[in-house]
């Protein structure tokens, strides 16, 4: 049992230095674009994708907090990948109301994590163009 749970503790780091390098790369891609360069459709599949990963490792975290196991297939399944449906369940399950109420930091950074899954902050529309750039054959299938 210890050695499964050595080996989750090592995915999940593996886990979070990939979505640390996705989001670096993400962030140094938008800044390398120019006149000369506007190919933007990688650095923002690059931060969606970081960004959902460390949302997921959040969330097994929390998960392995709350429960004392980390979560089964079935429930990494049900999470999906919509960043602002992990968002939101970070912020439900991390940030208590009660919690909030006390703790102004911790309000300010749901705001925050709020308006960058939902777009409200300037180019943070992750969820919608990792999406579509994700699947853009599949996106003019439905059309």
């Amino acid at each position: 049992m210890k050695q499964i749970a050595g080996e989750l503790i090592v995915a999940l780091v593996n886990e979070l230095m990939t979505s640390l390098g996705l989001l670096k790369h993400g962030l140094a891609g938008l800044q390398a674009i120019d006149a000369g360069n506007d190919f933007y459709q990688l650095p923002l599949l690059l931060l969606a994708n970081g960004s959902e990963k460390l949302c997921k490792c959040v969330l097994i975290l929390k998960h392995q907090e709350d429960a004392g196991q980390f979560p089964d297939q079935a429930m990494l399944k049900r999470w999906g990948h919509d960043i602002e449906i992990l968002t939101d369940s970070i912020i439900r399950t991390c940030y208590p109301v009660d919690y909030l109420k006390r703790q102004v930091a911790a309000e300010v950074a749901t705001m925050i994590l709020t308006s960058l899954a939902r777009g409200s902050l300037p180019g943070s529309r992750l969820n919608q163009l990792g999406n579509g750039l994700r699947w853009p054959l599949s996106r003019a299938i439905r059309r």
